[in-house]
């Protein structure tokens, strides 16, 4: 069928074909599309490949996996006792379970009451009975357990759903199956796992594939990571008519989320009384049969052990489980059954009190202290393995089976399950870290966590070691990696990922710790650093590592403090590369940092010795910490959460990114807008982001869980969308565009009202900016004025510098944090600082300029960077002056950590990095610092535009960045042009020939585009937001220009060998050929691609792009309208460089 349906079908049609199928198309490589129709195929047997198909579908369940729910099912029901239907049957008939059953429009069903009420065995029971009572209906289910960390989070729970989902209908692995191939495991466990899975669910639920599936959830109050999250996913299920169970304790944060859901029927146990009490009885006599049968009690005794607890029990199946596991232990005889139930108390934590007095009555109560005390801290249930060594019990490393009975002897409140401690129910945790903290810890909890820090740092110093895995590869991959069994990680698995948080719960460390953590780092931290590579736990690392950097911060200079700086410096940088290939940390990660690191100085013995020669590198770290990728186009803006811990991004790419400023991981992606989103704000409580797209909306999302809250259209006196903010702190949200300012009500998203500029108008994007509060806006129209807004009124406040004329418009501007404060950046006035309550400047530097500007917090720096210099100053916001200046690509977009410790940057090629201005010094320096970061030059011209002059053969050379190189003709000269100074170099000797004073500000304050270096002379070609203009780069003169039209932005252009052609690509996936001397338009290329870099071939009859090679010898022909080129050959490179030969490209797929 399909081999026929391939001789006329289109792509469309096919793909159509082959999911009715359940066939992946993309696994047909043989199909290849020529005019849009499909060569004719080979049989089908020899394209589609099943078993290549089911091994994808095999490995995307194991990366899946982080539990199997039916074994979590079994473990509970085993851990209490088994599963009692006459204790949950009741609920079957149940008026709000039948309603929800029956009718279509009651979606939710949410099971609600106290701990140890019976909600977990309750849900169990409903598993088994719903295929019975809705035939054709199937389920997928998670158990959420606050005390286990890999099922207390929310993406645990829709990893383990998908799990069990496509367990049961495989088909519907087509929803993820691509992206999975793509990215493996990483696809689950990387920052945007939630975004992934919750995305998938949503295909699936939209394409119909739960149209006949019951989801449910239990204990929500136990997802401890996430639970705004979870609420928001199954509120959004359940308004697509998606059949959800869930059960919870009486929370309020979850009756609010599930209040949104109009079909949710609810069944609140404490107002069921009579069904509960019935069931707790059937309960009761079902473990009073054990005892019997165990016991062998008599009829009396039975009488009295049944009728005892249904009286104390309060309804509380929990207390009856805990009772009667006390009863059953051995030793406990008939007539002490009697008297432990007349002893024992009614309410649970009186029992749990009770419990705890007999362990404190056994030999085994100093032991059952530290065990009990150690749990109580964990941030995760431990293994027995790890508990020896947390609590200091070595004695019991060859008696596990011994430790496992002390452990349940400490009061019945501990269970162990497969070698691991857990709580027998969350409110056990509670009763110890509440009522019986000055039992179980004395001290205090802070004692106990400096206890397990010093415990944690000892067996890691015993365990941690090079190479921990024998890995026989330095380049092993960590997929490839299998864990040995045993694992000689066992022991200090907790402590490795943990420690610091110990740290930093135990508040003040002491000189003994300190040099206990010193001493420990000295001599481990690779061998630390390697075993949180294979215990996947890098994040947790570096963000330990930061907190206590911040803690060291007393100790000022101090040999630990300064360790510790290094260590998160080194940690931070080579993090990718430790992340993928652990052992790389004692080849690449060593040899590449700088010479003065203190981490290399101390593990210079631990350098592979294979190793013969090194290469050269810095002394010093560089001020580039590390970069943040994720957006596939320019980075548009950037914003900090009023905490400082979230860096919000907007992009082209329709997308805003939430990064953790500390872990640089990418929280979520939020995702509606169907424009470029050009401005991103957060609310003064930091937990709404409201975003504002050229598609002409804003939108409102929450920051917890990526919910999108509401969304704002435009009226129609606005017709882009390029400036947001909050405004009357979260309640409204104001939208500034270049025709006018609306104001809207966050939680109806009703426009309340709008202002126009009344006689302003401006053409300049840049050239619009609300203060933090939305209370002021500022607006540089075309008259040259920059005039201040009330944002409540519309009414004008201030106009400055009302003399500028009209062709010096502003065309960046930024507030202070306060509002207080506005900088400014015009063509002909340079930079201006203002008070904006006095309309007063503060200061003006009329030789500098910015197209984008930002104000730290304090607002003590101010960073502005130009695409001429490809330069960001950093300067002194009270004086003006340059303090700095980083080498800097192609950057959009800036904003300072909220200390003002750190720059984030973002560029043209959708990067975010991340620098460090810890030593800057705020006040004048005879010459700005010029930091570059670390980007290896040759000995002629780096390959980035991040190099300078000097990397020449000058030393003493132009300190400032290269704007532009161009070869002469014969290869035997060198054109270099910086800021200020246009120099020619002889290539073969090195020797300057000639310099020339030049300023780029002369010719543009725009980038540079393309430098030609012929017998014309030197040309440079530069843009603006309406031309490209040719200059004689010698004398400044303007030769000539060629009118855009308002087309999109240029992305890459080149000049012929001769000087006489310019090609030009743009964004909008055209290139253009000009010709120099007329300034006509040659032809128009349509390539269908966004082409990043060009070069003419040697005969100028090709132009060579990453995409394909065009042929241009039929140009005469073609006229200036628009073409489709030939392309040669090169397809889907993904880089080129080029020798000295340019008629010989190199390609790197």
């Amino acid at each position: 069928i399909l081999a026929q349906a391939a001789n006329t079908a289109t792509h469309t049609e096919l793909r159509t074909l082959t999911l009715a199928l359940g066939i992946n198309s993309t696994q047909i490589p043989s199909i290849t599309v020529r005019d849009r129709r499909l060569s004719p195929c080979p049989p089908l047997t020899s394209f589609v490949n099943v078993d290549a198909q089911n091994q994808s579908d095999s490995k995307l369940l194991a990366d899946l996996r982080v539990t199997d729910p039916r074994d979590d099912k079994r473990r509970i029901e085993r851990r209490k006792g088994g599963l009692l239907r006459d204790s949950y049957y009741w609920v079957l008939d149940h008026e709000a379970f039948v309603r929800w059953q029956t009718d279509t429009r009651s979606s939710l069903l949410w099971i609600r009451g106290d701990p140890g009420k019976g909600k977990t065995m309750l849900i169990c029971g409903i598993i088994d009975e719903l295929p019975a009572h809705m035939p054709g209906w199937d389920t997928t289910y998670f158990f959420c357990e606050a005390t286990d960390s890999r099922l207390n989070n929310a993406t645990a729970v829709l990893r383990s759903l998908l799990y069990l989902l496509l367990r049961k209908r495989p088909s519907l692995s087509r929803f993820i199956r691509e992206e999975h191939e793509d990215a493996g495991k990483q696809l689950f466990e990387d920052a945007n796992g939630w975004d992934v899975l919750y995305g998938s669910f949503m295909n699936i639920v939209q394409d119909g594939g739960l149209n006949d599936f019951i989801i449910i959830i239990d204990a929500l109050d136990e997802c401890k990571v996430g639970l705004y999250q979870l609420l928001d996913f199954i509120v959004r299920l359940s308004l697509l008519n998606v059949k959800v169970i869930a059960s919870s304790r009486n929370w309020l944060i979850i009756e609010g989320a599930i209040a949104e859901v109009s079909g949710q029927v609810c069944i609140k146990l404490e107002l069921n009384e009579a069904l509960i009490s019935s069931a707790v009885k059937e309960y009761i006599s079902h473990k009073v049969d054990q005892l019997v049968l165990r016991k062998k009690y008599d009829i009396n005794t039975r009488n009295y052990v049944y009728n005892r607890p249904s009286s104390k029990a309060n309804d509380t199946f929990l207390w009856v489980a805990l009772v009667t596991e006390q009863l059953g232990k051995p030793g406990v005889s008939e007539r002490h059954a009697l008297r432990i139930l007349e002893e024992l108390p009614r309410e649970l934590n009186s029992l749990y009190e009770r419990m705890l007095e007999r362990t404190w009555e056994s030999n085994d109560r100093d032991i059952c202290r530290r065990i009990l005390a150690v749990v109580s801290v964990v941030y995760r249930p431990v293994t027995l393995l790890e508990l020896m060594s947390l609590a200091e019990l070595e004695e019991f490393r060859t008696k596990t089976e011994m430790l496992e009975t002390i452990v349940g002897e400490c009061g019945s409140l501990l269970t162990v399950k497969n070698g691991i401690v857990y709580f027998v129910h969350q409110s056990a945790k509670e009763f110890l870290s509440g009522h019986a903290l000055a039992e179980v810890m004395p001290s205090g909890i802070r004692h106990e966590h400096k206890l397990l820090l010093s415990r944690s740092l000892e067996v890691m110093s015993k365990t941690c070691r090079r190479n921990i895995y024998d890995l026989k590869a330095p380049g092993a991959s960590l997929d490839d990696i299998r864990t040995p069994v045993p694992d000689p990680l066992g022991p200090a698995k907790y402590a490795c990922v943990y420690w610091l948080e110990h740290v930093n719960d135990g508040g003040h460390m002491d000189k003994q710790q300190y040099s206990q953590v010193y001493d420990f780092l000295k001599q481990h931290f690779l061998h630390w650093i390697e075993a949180l590579s294979l215990l996947k736990s890098m994040s947790s690392g570096i963000a330990g590592l930061f907190k206590l950097a911040r803690a060291t911060q007393p100790l000022d200079k101090s040999e630990p403090r300064l360790f510790i700086q290094d260590a998160l410096r080194f940690t931070r940088y080579f993090r990718v590369a430790i992340e993928n290939w652990p052992l790389q940390l004692y080849s690449s990660a060593l040899i590449f940092s700088p010479t003065e690191s203190i981490i290399r100085k101390q593990f210079q013995n631990e350098i592979a010795k294979w190793i013969i020669k090194q290469p050269a590198v810095e002394n010093q770290w560089t001020h580039l910490l590390h970069t943040l990728d994720g957006h596939k186009s320019l980075v548009t803006t950037l914003a900090i959460a009023p905490d400082g811990a979230t860096l919000a991004s907007a992009s082209f790419d329709e997308t805003v990114r939430l990064w953790d400023t500390i872990t640089v991981e990418c929280l979520r992606t939020l995702q509606s807008h169907r424009g470029p989103v050009q401005s991103v704000a957060f609310s003064p409580k930091g937990d709404k982001l409201a975003s504002a797209s050229t598609d002409g909306t804003a939108e409102l999302w929450d920051k917890a869980t990526g919910r999108l809250l509401n969304t704002f259209h435009r009226a129609p006196s606005m017709y882009t969308c390029l400036r947001v903010a909050f405004f009357g702190g979260d309640q409204q949200v104001a939208l500034g565009s270049q025709k006018c300012v609306q104001i809207w009500d966050a939680a109806t998203g009703q426009r309340t009202r709008e202002f126009m500029y009344q006689g302003f108008d401006t053409g300049l994007p840049d050239g619009l900016a609300f203060s933090d509060d939305g209370a002021l806006f500022a607006l540089c129209p075309d008259t040259g004025q920059v005039v201040l807004f009330d944002t409540e009124t519309g009414q004008i406040l201030k106009t400055l510098d009302s003399q500028r004329s009209s062709c010096d418009c502003a065309e960046a501007l930024a507030f202070s944090c306060d509002g207080t404060r506005l900088i400014t950046s015009s063509q002909k006035s340079g930079l201006t600082l203002w008070d904006t309550t006095t309309s007063q400047s503060i200061w003006t530097d009329k030789d500098g300029f910015a197209e984008e500007l930002a104000c730290s917090r304090d607002g003590g720096l101010i960073a502005c960077s130009t695409f001429t210099t490809q330069t960001v100053e950093i300067r002194d916001g009270v004086t003006g002056k340059v303090l700095q200046i980083l080498l800097l690509v192609d950057t959009l977009a800036l904003a300072f950590s909220l200390d003002g410790t750190h720059l984030f940057s973002g560029s043209w090629d959708g990067m975010i990095s991340v620098w460090d201005l810890t030593r800057l010094q705020r006040h004048q320096l005879n010459e700005p610092n010029m930091l570059a970061p670390d980007v290896p030059s040759t000995a002629i011209y780096s390959s980035s535009r991040n190099a300078t002059e000097e990397d020449c053969t000058n030393p003493g050379g132009d300190r400032n960045p290269i704007i532009a190189v161009a070869f002469s003709n014969n290869e035997e000269q060198l054109a270099f042009l910086s800021r200020y100074k246009l120099a020619i170099w002889d290539f073969t000797t090195g020797q300057c020939l000639k310099t020339s004073s030049i300023d780029i500000h002369r010719l543009s304050r725009l980038s540079v585009l393309s430098m030609s270096y012929s017998r014309s002379g030197i040309l440079l070609a530069n843009e603006n937001t309406r031309s490209i203009t040719i200059w004689d780069a010698a004398t400044s003169l303007r030769l000539n220009e060629f009118g855009k039209n308002g087309e999109t932005r240029t992305m890459s252009a080149c000049f012929s060998k001769d000087g006489a052609t310019l090609a030009v690509s743009s964004l909008d996936e055209t290139i253009k050929l000009w010709d120099v001397a007329t300034g006509g338009c040659k032809v128009t290329f349509t390539v269908r691609v966004q082409v990043y870099c060009l070069r003419f071939s040697e005969s100028g009859s090709q132009l060579i792009t990453p995409d394909g090679i065009i042929n241009l010898e039929s140009l005469s022909s073609m006229g200036a309208e628009m073409s489709t080129p030939q392309i040669l050959e090169m397809k889907n490179s993904n880089s080129q460089a080029y020798t000295l030969d340019p008629t010989r490209a190199v390609t790197q797929d």
